[in-house]
């Protein structure tokens, strides 16, 4: 089974601003001290922040460190090599790409540079990996105001709907009242018609 390690690759360009901020959020999310967050953020190339996480568990720590404001990849992690043939095969072929990063656009591996720096384009599809992680990670906070703003909607028409409910209940209500009030206003006017008469009649 393939295991990947983890990166982070820096803060990104457009909210540089926010450095602390970020590195504070960082702390909290990776569960470290501001110190060992500045000094994984220092200097050239990523720093491994995991080793031999599932895809699944790699991803998503790309996801949640995008979104504070981190560039963060994942690549496959060293493999195990058993003294098979078919394991000698396996890493002649290139499929045990131990160190290699892979291209979040189309998922081509790429090799580091001797000085273990990883590329800067997809050597494949020739893409910005750092300016795309950038604007995968604005994708992600958009789509989570756009969440944000459908619940506010959704809410505020929910609230309207009760609203109008509320009136048209209590029209319906003051119209059924109207109609019991001329109900009796009619009975009323009927007993008063019945006496009319009675100052008239003859009494022997």
């Amino acid at each position: 089974m393939t295991t990947f390690d983890v990166f982070l690759n820096g803060i990104q360009a457009n909210r540089l601003g926010e450095s602390e901020q970020i590195k504070q959020a960082l702390a909290t999310r990776l569960d470290m001290d501001i110190a060992k967050v500045e000094q994984l953020l220092s200097g050239p190339g990523g720093k491994r922040l995991f080793r031999d996480m599932s895809e699944e568990a790699a991803q998503q720590y790309q996801k949640d460190l995008q979104t504070i404001g981190a560039i963060c990849v994942y690549r496959p992690g060293a493999q195990k090599i058993e003294l098979s043939l078919e394991a000698i095969e396996t890493e002649e072929d290139g499929i045990a790409s131990d160190g290699s990063i892979k291209c979040p656009s189309c998922e081509h591996e790429m090799q580091p540079d001797e000085d273990g720096i990883t590329p800067d384009k997809c050597t494949k599809c020739g893409i910005s990996i750092q300016k795309f992680l950038e604007i995968q990670a604005l994708e992600v906070e958009k789509d989570a105001i756009r969440q944000q703003l459908l619940r506010t909607q959704n809410a505020k028409n929910s609230s309207q709907e009760q609203e109008r409910k509320r009136q048209a209940e209590e029209r319906r209500k003051n119209q059924l009242e109207e109609e019991v009030k001329k109900e009796l206003s009619l009975k009323k006017d009927k007993n008063t018609s019945l006496y009319s008469f009675s100052p008239h009649l003859f009494i022997p």
